[in-house]
Formats: C-alpha cells, sequence, structure tokens
C-alpha cells in the first residue's frame, strides 16, 4: 500500500499544523469454509422444511478417490486410492423437483484409509500391485502434512450442492468441495433412484490440487511426483430420517 504523506495548512489563527491520518484500509473480505458441525447444523435446518429428509448410511456409501503418479518417469511412481469410511450429510428433498433438492457431506482428512491392497487389486491395472506398509505410512505423513493436506490445520473435508439441475434420475449438480482452507466449485453428473425410505447417488467430479493452493508433490528434481487432477468417484446411500 502506498503510503500517503499529506499535510493540510488550517487557515485558521492558533491551529497546529498537522499531517492528515491515512484512511484506515478496508477490512478483509472473511471466507467461511464449511466444518463438519455445519453439516449437522445444516441438516438440522433442513428437517424443518424439506418434504423429505435423508441421512447418510456412511457404512453403506462409498467414496473413492484417485490420486495419479506423474513425474518425467512416472512409470516408477505409485497410483493411490484414498476411500471415506466416516462420512457424514444428508440429502434433503423440498419438492418433486431436483432443482428444490440440496445435499451436503463430510469427513476427517485424518480417517481417509489409504491403498488398501483388496481395493488396489479390485481396481485393477497399475493399481493392482500392492504396496508396503512403510510405502502406505510415508505417502499418508506425506499427505497429511503442511505441504499437501496440511490436516493439523484444516482437519475436515466438505462438499455441498451450489445447484443441482437435469431430471430425474439424471442430475447434473454444482459442488463447493471445501479444502485445505478454501473453496471451489465443480461439476458433477448424479444417478440418483430414490423411494420414501432410502436414496442412492452415484456419480464422479474432478478436482485440481493447484485450485486449492496446493503444489502437487514433486521430488527427485521432478523424475517423480504426483498429477495435479484427482478423481473422485462415489456411491452414496441414505436413508429417510425425522432429523
Amino acid at each position: 500500500m502506498r503510503l500517503l504523506a499529506l499535510a493540510f495548512f488550517l487557515p485558521l489563527a492558533g491551529c497546529a499544523l498537522l499531517p492528515a491520518k491515512e484512511p484506515p484500509p478496508p477490512p478483509a473480505a472473511e471466507t467461511t469454509v464449511p466444518q463438519l458441525a455445519d453439516v449437522a447444523a445444516a441438516r438440522r435446518a433442513a428437517a424443518g422444511e424439506a418434504t423429505r429428509l435423508y441421512r447418510i448410511d456412511a457404512a453403506a456409501s462409498e467414496v473413492r478417490i484417485f490420486v495419479f503418479r506423474g513425474g518425467k518417469a512416472p512409470t516408477r511412481g505409485k497410483n493411490h486410492v484414498l476411500t471415506t469410511p466416516e462420512l457424514q450429510g444428508f440429502v434433503a428433498l423440498r419438492s418433486e423437483l431436483p432443482t428444490d433438492a440440496s445435499f451436503m457431506l463430510g469427513f476427517s482428512a485424518e480417517a481417509m484409509a489409504l491403498d488398501d491392497p483388496a481395493l488396489r487389486a479390485a481396481i485393477g491395472g497399475s493399481f493392482a500391485k500392492p504396496l508396503s506398509e512403510e510405502q502406505i505410512e510415508g505417502t499418508r505423513d506425506n499427505m497429511l502434512g503442511d505441504s499437501v493436506l496440511d490436516a493439523e490445520t484444516h482437519p475436515e473435508i466438505v462438499l455441498r450442492s451450489v445447484e443441482i439441475g437435469g431430471d430425474w434420475p439424471m442430475l447434473v449438480a454444482r459442488v463447493e468441495v471445501a479444502l485445505h482452507g478454501s473453496t471451489q466449485v465443480y461439476d458433477s453428473l448424479l444417478e440418483v433412484r430414490r423411494d420414501d425410505e432410502r436414496l442412492s447417488a452415484e456419480g464422479s467430479l474432478v478436482i485440481r490440487q493447484t485450485d486449492f493452493g496446493i503444489t502437487p508433490m514433486s521430488v527427485l528434481g521432478g523424475l517423480l511426483g504426483l498429477q495435479d487432477p484427482i478423481g473422485i468417484r462415489y456411491r452414496i446411500v441414505a436413508r429417510a430420517s425425522e432429523d
């Protein structure tokens, strides 16, 4: 900011000559990043206005997060897949129109499971080779550390709908992702099946680490590293709930 060195000479006799005070800077705009507590609060608020409310069944739901190897010698690196066993959230329907629907979900960064051998084998291809416990723990420490997720400062990841279009059962949602202390909005195609007791949704979206101020990991002068895009595939199951 430039400093203004201005002095105003007052024409009134006997008045001291004082430099004009620089006006205070405007307050910085506050950015609200949703937390898991906001998911619970939003669910309680939705219960009072929704015609039907569904609470996410974590045991029946699955979110897979794919991180891809990169660098100058990508075949020498490792792909990774993460899952979220402690998913929380809800889906609210306020009418029969999908445009009146909304959802919100979140999970703890530290609770994510990394590179389960059975899951890697089921995915197949370049994911099929299992990793050692030492490799998994090393990757996990790097992922949660200051240079990537910084989980100590930003322990939670939250997704919520901004806008929903399309028509049953194929919907298009604009999804706000809260990660690493900031938010970004992405489009997701969903296939939704529902009845009075149960709702299921399957879909995917692609985010970029650099959108959140994260520099994709790179070592050995860029020989090994990770790609910027991260793929998220999910299958959400939710049960009818009153609160």
